[in-house]
This record gives C-alpha cells, structure tokens and sequence, in this order.
C-alpha cells in the first residue's frame, strides 16, 4: 500500500478556475469542503483538465462554518491523474472566499 496524503485548497470568492498541477501521478480517492463563517452556499466542481472531465460529484459548500461536506463519489475514469495534468476546483458561481477545498489522494 501506498500512505494517504491531501491537498487544502483555499478557494476564491467567484466562480473563477483554480488550476494547480503535481510533478508526479496521483489517484484522487476522496474530497470534502469546509465552509468559511458566512460562506455563501455555492457548489465546488472538481477536474482533471478542461471541465468535462469531473474527477468527483458536484459538491456543496453547506453555507455554515466549519461544516465538512464530502463529495457523493469518485468518478473512475477520471481519477487517475498523470503528472503536470492540470487539477482545477471550480465553483458554481459567487461564494465566499476562503472555502477550503480538501483533495485525499494517493501516489501513482
């Protein structure tokens, strides 16, 4: 086996894409979202790439402080991201800025 390791994304107030990359492949296995105090309920989008390929379900911020909301499931064909791909988070709309954004994922 391989250890779990996360990334924590803070997220921009609009809907504005994030784009991050890793110098090696990772399998993303889980994400959550923690809500800032006063935090708009908007939705996060996850994605390997462009915005057709949805690593994870659409998940909502919960608008409350310091909920943790997890994502309903992992998309398995998108997953498996090779190294320097593009990892964009991307909200629904206009939120709060602060959000964090929490990716589980394993080394390739």
């Amino acid at each position: 086996g391989r250890p779990m390791e996360q990334l924590v994304i803070e997220t921009a107030a609009s809907g504005v894409a994030q784009d991050f990359t890793l110098p090696y492949p990772i399998i993303v296995t889980g994400m959550a979202v923690v809500a800032k105090a006063g935090g708009a309920d908007v939705n996060i989008d996850l994605y390997r790439g462009a915005t057709t390929d949805s690593i994870a379900a659409r998940t909502a911020t919960g608008g409350t402080i310091d909920i943790k909301t997890f994502t309903a499931g992992i998309n398995p064909a998108f997953c498996i991201i090779a190294a320097e791909t593009i990892i964009r988070v991307l909200k629904s709309g206009a939120g709060t800025a602060g959000d964090l954004v929490i990716i589980d994922y394993i080394r390739g």
